[in-house]
């Protein structure tokens, strides 16, 4: 698989697949058209999960309405000011797993594991298992 990618796309994928990202899962990207979202929606499909992108500006009810029907096990958020108005929402969501923050580093206050795309990055150059270094479970 990562042969065939552009570097910072296999790095995605393999740090997609160590928070948890497998074939078939889904994941919702919240993102205003940053070089990222194309980036991780890239890294999910590489893996054969399914991403759908939603436009950040589009209004709480209809989130909660797509955020439903999508049932995702991973969020891709911009910030926590983004993920503020996602709290509302979160309760409705069982599927969801983890939430990646692009632009903030993960709250420690939320009890649904939240890792930062940075961390998800330093996951995707790790080779070996036994690196002494873990993300939040």
């Amino acid at each position: 698989m990562d042969a065939d990618l552009p570097p910072e796309v296999a790095m995605l994928a393999r740090g997609l697949t160590r928070i948890g990202l497998r074939p078939g899962g889904r994941l919702l990207i919240v993102l205003p058209g940053r070089a990222e979202q194309w980036l991780i929606d890239l890294a999910a499909a590489s893996l054969g999960a399914v991403p759908a992108a939603v436009d950040p500006a589009t209004r709480p009810d209809r989130l909660r309405h797509l955020a439903r029907h999508a049932a995702p096990q991973l969020l891709v958020l911009e910030s926590a000011a983004e993920l503020a108005r996602w709290r509302p929402i979160l309760a409705d969501l069982p599927s969801l797993r983890r939430i990646v923050l692009v632009d903030d580093p993960a709250p420690h206050e939320l009890s649904l594991a939240t890792v930062s795309l940075t961390q998800v990055r330093e996951a995707g150059l790790l080779t070996a298992p036994a690196t002494g270094r873990s993300l939040p479970s």
